[in-house]
C-alpha cells in the first residue's frame, strides 16, 4: 500500500495525470465500486486481453467497461506492482516477492491501519477472499501469477512477445466473501 499524499504512477496510460490518493483516517476500509451493469463477462473481456504487449495491457475504453461491467483487472507490473483496475481502481500495490490481497463483494479491503497486525483488519481478511500473486522468474512461463478460489478467468501478457504475465479478471459478484 502507499504513503499518505504519495503520487501513483499509471504507467499503461501516458496521457493520464498522476493522482494524489490521500489515506481515509478509519482503520479498515472496503475500497468503493462502480458497478453500473452487465455489458461483458470475464471470459470475454480476458479474451480480449489475452496477448497483450507490457505497458499496453488494456485500454481506458476497456477499464471503463469492466468498471460499468462490475469486473476486476488483476495483472502483475514491473518486478514488484500488482495493478487492479475496472470495479477496483488500486494502481501499484507493492508486490515485490509476491502479495496477497482481500476482496469482498463490496470491492478491495484495505487496511488503514497504523499497524499490520491490526486485530481489526485481521478478522475483516477472515471473512474475505484472498487474491495472490506470485513472482517466478524460473525463465519458463510468464513471470507472474495468480492463485484464487474466486472464480475467474485468465489473460496472458507478453513482453517483446514472450510471456510475462498472468492476469485474471473476475466479477465481484461472484467473491465467495
Amino acid at each position: 500500500m502507499l504513503p499518505a499524499n504519495s503520487e501513483k504512477r499509471n504507467h499503461f496510460f501516458n496521457d493520464r495525470a498522476d493522482p494524489v490518493h490521500p489515506l481515509p483516517e478509519t482503520p479498515a476500509v472496503v475500497k468503493k465500486t462502480f458497478t453500473t451493469g452487465e455489458a461483458m463477462n470475464a471470459k470475454e473481456l480476458a479474451e480480449k486481453l489475452t496477448g497483450r504487449e507490457y505497458r499496453h495491457e488494456i485500454t481506458k475504453g476497456e477499464i471503463e467497461e469492466a468498471k460499468a461491467s462490475g469486473l476486476v483487472v488483476a495483472f502483475g507490473a514491473s518486478d514488484d506492482l500488482l495493478e487492479l483496475c475496472g470495479a477496483v481502481d488500486e494502481e501499484e500495490i507493492d508486490a515485490y516477492q509476491g502479495q496477497t490481497v482481500f476482496f469482498t463483494k463490496a470491492g478491495l479491503l484495505v487496511n488503514e491501519c497504523d499497524s499490520i497486525e491490526c486485530p481489526h483488519f485481521e478478522r475483516m481478511k477472515a471473512a474475505a477472499s484472498p487474491l495472490e500473486i506470485a513472482w517466478q522468474d524460473s525463465g519458463k512461463g510468464p513471470c507472474w501469477i495468480f492463485r484464487t478460489a474466486i472464480p475467474h478467468e485468465v489473460f496472458e501478457i507478453n513482453d517483446e512477445g514472450e510471456a510475462y504475465c498472468q492476469g485474471v479478471v473476475f466479477a465481484l459478484a461472484d467473491v465467495p466473501a
